[in-house]
Formats: C-alpha cells, structure tokens, sequence
C-alpha cells in the first residue's frame, strides 16, 4: 500500500511539474518564435532544460518546484538532466 501510494504520489509531482512547465514555456514571450503547435520538434533546441555540473540549477525547475510546494532541492534531480517542452509534450532524459 506504501509503495503504491508513494509511486502515484510521484506520478501526480511528476505530471505537475510537466503542466507548470508547458504552461511556463507557452506563456514565455522569449520562446514566442520558437513555439509552432503544427511541428513541435521545430524550435526544440530553444525549448530544452538542460541540468549538469556547469548549469546545476535551472530557473525553471525552481519555479516549477516552487509551484508545487517544493524545494529544488526537493527534487533530487539527477547531476545530468535534459528535459524538452514540445508544444504537445514535455519529455525529459
């Protein structure tokens, strides 16, 4: 019961994160010309969130995290971190 609670809690942290992202890059006016709905790989380079050694914290994972009521620390990220915010999807790897 633990386990499965614990993993559909994530789930939920997870998909928030997502929506607060997609919505925070769609309103961004910076990425205004690199948001096409009907090619959403075109632009993808200007939309990607890339977490490592020489870039540990993004700005938008903090208010993302922020949003939900969490600290960046919070959510343990890994020390290398690419996330992608598509006009349809939010993938990360």
């Amino acid at each position: 019961m633990v386990v499965r609670w614990s993993v559909l809690c994530c789930s939920d942290l997870v998909n928030n994160i997502f929506v607060i992202l997609f919505e925070y890059f769609q309103g961004f006016t910076l990425f205004e010309k690199h948001w096409f709905p009907e090619l959403p790989a075109r632009g993808q380079g200007y939309r990607c969130i890339r977490v490592n050694g020489l870039t540990p914290v993004d700005q938008s994972l903090e208010q993302a995290a922020s949003k939900c009521g969490l600290s960046y620390n919070d959510l343990s990220l890994p020390t290398e971190l690419t996330v992608w915010v598509d006009p349809s999807e939010v993938c990360y790897r």
